[in-house]
């Protein structure tokens, strides 16, 4: 990777780093697809040919080489997901309350981290996710101090 016919096109040690640090960190390229409906996952070949034009993204996980670094479309990917496990998690906690055996203190924080729960929601809804991660985050943590 570090020949003048390789770094002259754009690539090098940088662009392939940021890119499979991408992979490390849970980003996939925009070519790759997981349809959870039908239990499917898919590339650009065959019938699925057409999700080459993923690559039009301006994103560091294309092919193009027309971004060297990690941009919204990346950090957006990676808020939801990490909001999404946070939320994920206080509902499986919710779950094993017994709200009548709460004191009035563990009540109150257990009420403030389901508020939280949909205050990330509705970031998520509005496409605010650094937000959303922010509330769902703050949830989570409530909702560990009540189930300890």
């Amino acid at each position: 990777f570090n020949t003048p016919s390789i770094t002259n096109l754009g690539y090098g040690f940088t662009t392939t780093i940021i890119h499979e640090v991408g992979h490390h960190v849970g980003l996939s390229h925009p070519h790759d697809g997981y349809d959870s409906e039908l239990d499917l996952d898919y590339g650009p070949y065959g019938y699925f040919q057409f999700v080459w034009t993923g690559d039009e993204s301006y994103t560091v996980m294309n092919y193009m080489a027309n971004v060297g670094h990690f941009g919204v479309f990346n950090k957006d990917t990676l808020y939801r997901h990490e909001g999404a496990m946070y939320m994920k998690a206080v509902k499986q906690m919710e779950k094993g309350i017994i709200w009548k055996n709460l004191n009035p203190q563990d009540r109150r924080k257990a009420m403030e981290a389901l508020m939280k729960w949909s205050l990330a929601m509705l970031s998520f809804k509005a496409m605010r996710y650094y937000e959303m991660v922010r509330f769902a985050m703050q949830a989570y943590k409530l909702m560990l101090e009540v189930v300890d």
